[in-house]
C-alpha cells in the first residue's frame, strides 16, 4: 500500500506549477484530480489518478473527453494518455512530487505533439491499435495476393450477408463465389490497396 503522506505536496506542486489550472478533486477523494491546460489554442481537461501503488506505479492521465483534440495517437477511446516510453524512462520514485510533475509534462506534450501532427507517423508505427479505435472500420475477406506497392482493387459487398471481399478484378470475386453477380447480390467499389510498414489497409469509395 502507498504512503500518501506526499499527498498534499503533490496536490500544492500542481498547483503552484503552470502546468495545469482549476485543480480540483473527483468524488471527494484528492487521489483522483482533473484540471485544464492548454494544449496550442485549445483549453481541455485532464484527469489525474494516483494509484494504490503509487509512486512505485506512475500517475495515470485521461482526456476528457477521450477526442476533446481530435483523433491523435498515444490516447484511447476511455482518455487514457499512452505518455511513457519504456525505453530510456527514468523516473525518481523518491521524489513522488517531481515525479509527478515531470509524467505530467510526458502527458501534455504527447498531447501538443498530436495536435500539432508532430507525432502523426505514429498512427504507422502503431496501426493495428488505432485501426481498432475507428469506429466504422470494416474488415473484410482478402482474395487477392498482397502486394509491395500502392494498387488499385476491387471491393465488393454482400447486401445479404454484410460480408466484404478484396480482389484485383471483379472476374476474380466472380470466381471466388462461383457464378456471376446475378441479380445485383454485390455491390462493387473501386479501392485504394496501400502496405504499410506494420499493416495493410484498403481505402474504399
Amino acid at each position: 500500500m502507498s504512503d500518501f503522506r506526499w499527498l498534499d505536496e503533490i496536490l500544492i506542486g500542481l498547483q503552484d506549477s503552470d502546468l495545469i489550472h482549476n485543480l480540483h478533486p473527483l468524488q471527494g477523494t484528492k487521489l483522483t484530480v482533473e484540471g485544464q491546460v492548454w494544449i496550442e489554442a485549445h483549453k481541455v481537461t485532464i484527469r489525474i489518478a494516483l494509484g494504490p501503488r503509487f509512486p512505485l506505479q506512475l500517475p495515470k492521465f485521461f482526456l476528457r473527453p477521450w477526442d476533446a483534440l481530435g483523433f491523435i495517437p498515444h490516447v484511447d477511446t476511455t482518455g487514457t494518455i499512452c505518455f511513457a516510453d519504456p525505453e530510456g524512462l527514468l523516473f525518481d520514485r523518491r521524489k513522488p512530487v517531481s515525479l509527478t510533475l515531470e509524467a505530467l509534462q510526458r502527458a501534455i506534450q504527447v498531447l501538443k505533439d498530436g495536435a500539432t501532427g508532430a507525432n502523426k507517423k505514429d498512427f504507422v508505427e502503431e496501426f493495428d491499435s488505432h485501426w481498432r479505435r475507428i469506429e466504422d472500420a470494416k474488415q473484410a475477406i482478402s482474395i487477392f495476393a498482397p502486394k509491395d506497392e500502392i494498387c488499385q482493387v476491387i471491393v465488393a459487398s454482400d447486401k445479404a450477408t454484410g460480408a466484404m471481399y478484396v480482389a484485383d478484378s471483379e472476374s476474380n470475386i466472380n470466381n471466388f463465389y462461383g457464378r456471376q453477380n446475378r441479380h445485383g447480390q454485390l455491390t462493387i467499389e473501386n479501392g485504394l490497396y496501400i502496405q504499410t510498414a506494420s499493416a495493410r489497409e484498403i481505402h474504399h469509395r
